[in-house]
């Protein structure tokens, strides 16, 4: 992925792929299955933050690719199935939590920039839908962060995107145990509801 972009329903493609996806007449998710409004995208400035982090720090630069990271780009397989999908998107996410990202994402939550807070917030909530990244976060012992987020976040969408995360995280019992156990978490959520 050198472009990634945000569908309206949320889902993060390669600009590319997703191109070709809709060019073929598709009007469906290929992760989800779900209908798209329309074939507008985002840029997903997070996911490309992540990307390039990643390439640097293995000695790649996401602006001059190698020939061999164009050739993989060029040879990339056409759209495929819900469940091809959803085995790629679990791979990509655990490939992420295992270079660290989820920590640098939680580090970034006490920036002064409200748009790098933002991000940071919008990546988290990407990477807790996924089992690896919730492990992550619970095992980070920073839940606390999050609840944080809900509360002084700069921007009301990272406000309530932390809130997001916090209830995929409660999806486990283990979890939400962890999360009550939070003095302000709970008069946090019931905050952010008024």
């Amino acid at each position: 992925m050198t472009d990634p972009v945000t569908v309206a329903i949320g889902q993060t493609y390669d600009r590319a792929s997703i191109r070709r996806w809709n060019k073929n007449g598709c009007r469906i998710c290929p992760v989800t299955g779900e209908k798209l409004r329309n074939a507008d995208v985002v840029p997903n400035i997070t996911v490309h933050g992540i990307i390039e982090q990643v390439l640097l720090n293995n000695g790649f630069s996401l602006h001059e690719p190698s020939s061999r990271h164009r050739c993989a780009v060029d040879k990339t397989a056409t759209p495929f199935g819900a469940v091809a999908a959803g085995g790629v998107r679990l791979a990509m996410a655990a490939c992420l939590v295992d270079t660290g990202v989820v920590w640098w994402l939680l580090h970034l939550l006490s920036s002064l920039d409200a748009s790098v807070q933002d991000n940071a917030v919008a990546g988290l909530l990407n990477l807790s839908k996924h089992p690896a990244a919730r492990r992550t976060l619970f095992k980070a012992s920073r839940l606390g962060l999050i609840v944080d987020a809900v509360n002084v976040a700069a921007k009301v969408e990272a406000q309530q995107n932390a809130a997001a995360i916090l209830f995929y995280l409660s999806s486990n019992a283990d979890y939400c145990d962890e999360i009550s156990r939070i003095p302000e978490a709970i008069l946090t959520l019931v905050y952010l509801i008024r």
